[in-house]
């Protein structure tokens, strides 16, 4: 995919042409640690100029191997989130747009912020208690979100019910880390070293196999 140089010259080169919008990082204010995941951290953040709380998404640095591999990843999500939000579609993460953070080598991902539970939690607290119309709605719901993500010739590659967030009567499906697109095989294997097999019981049997 690229050196780190000719990566960060693409994602400027996106910025400058208007298809991604970069946001000064001293906008964001309030800025406090949510969740950490295998590979990434989310923060909250408030952002002034629009009066909204934000999600700002970044990429581990430990466990990357150099700065090649950091800009890979973090170049690959920002495409597929591009993508992915050039239609809006209600049941998929809005991307917002990027910032640098106090390092200027670094980025944030700047993603809608959706508070609440994810469905993992909702379902263990609240499942005796859901309606059959409820339930088939959120069936619904992530039908739609996948349909939409498999049209764009994206595989989300790490879809479980803690990548799925509750939020204003719907669900949303978050945690791009490990997605590819599906005309780069290439990226899948390398996806894969990354991957800790979080959720294991929505992993394939078969990629647990020996080779």
């Amino acid at each position: 995919m690229g050196s780190s140089r000719d990566l960060s010259k693409w994602l400027n080169d996106a910025i400058d042409n208007g298809h991604i919008i970069e946001f000064d990082y001293d906008s964001l204010k309030k800025i406090e640690p949510c969740w950490i995941t295998a590979l990434s951290g989310i923060k909250k953040a408030y952002q002034i100029e629009f009066d909204r709380n934000v999600a700002l998404k970044y990429l581990k640095d430990d466990i990357h191997k150099s700065e090649d591999e950091y800009y890979r990843n973090l170049v690959r999500e920002v495409q597929i989130l591009t993508k992915l939000n050039a239609v809006n579609n209600e049941n998929i993460i809005r991307f917002l747009g990027i910032s640098k953070g106090l390092s200027p080598k670094y980025h944030y991902i700047i993603l809608q912020y959706v508070y609440g539970e994810d469905l993992r939690t909702r379902l263990q607290k609240k499942f005796i208690e859901l309606s059959w119309p409820s339930k088939v709605k959120m069936a619904k719901d992530i039908t739609n979100g996948l349909n939409y993500i498999h049209r764009a010739n994206i595989c989300h590659c790490n879809l479980n019910s803690k990548n799925i967030m509750v939020y204003d009567d719907k669900l949303i499906i978050t945690g791009f880390d490990f997605s590819i697109f599906l005309d780069k095989p290439y990226e899948f294997l390398y996806t894969l070293e990354l991957c800790d097999h979080e959720m294991i019981s929505y992993v394939d049997p078969q990629l647990l196999m020996s080779p």
